[in-house]
């Protein structure tokens, strides 16, 4: 079981590593990696794909796409958005302050904030001096 296990990241990995280099519509992987992980048994949210995503994020590919994909995959709820949240800020070795201060400053990081939060549209961005 451990081998199956080990090919499911494995594939989950690869697909993210090609659906990057070939700049993929984050949507369509989105779509792609759920139908995977569903067949291949897994239960969603999951946390080994947050620990891996998060991981393969912040080690290997800081690009703007990567947090695309992992905008789509808290969109699809295929990860554990409180979950990503922790990964992202331990990973980044910074405390609560500081990830507000980033949360203002970069507009994913924003977006993901107000996911996380569940606020609607209409309600007013907090205000960063």
């Amino acid at each position: 079981m451990a081998a199956a296990s080990c090919t499911v990241w494995d594939s989950v990995l690869e697909l993210t590593k090609s659906a990057q280099v070939k700049h993929c519509d984050p949507q369509l992987w989105a779509i792609q990696l759920s139908s995977n992980l569903n067949s291949a048994g897994v239960d969603l949210p999951s946390m080994e794909l947050a620990h891996l995503l998060v991981s393969h994020i912040c080690f290997d590919n800081h690009m703007p796409i990567t947090w695309k994909f992992l905008d789509k995959a808290l969109s699809f709820n295929l990860v554990p958005p409180l979950l990503v949240l922790a990964l992202l800020s331990t990973r980044q070795a910074i405390t609560f302050i500081d990830i507000i201060s980033i949360l203002c400053q970069k507009g994913l990081f924003y977006f993901i904030f107000i996911y996380l939060q569940g606020c609607s549209e209409s309600t007013a961005p907090p205000v960063c001096i």
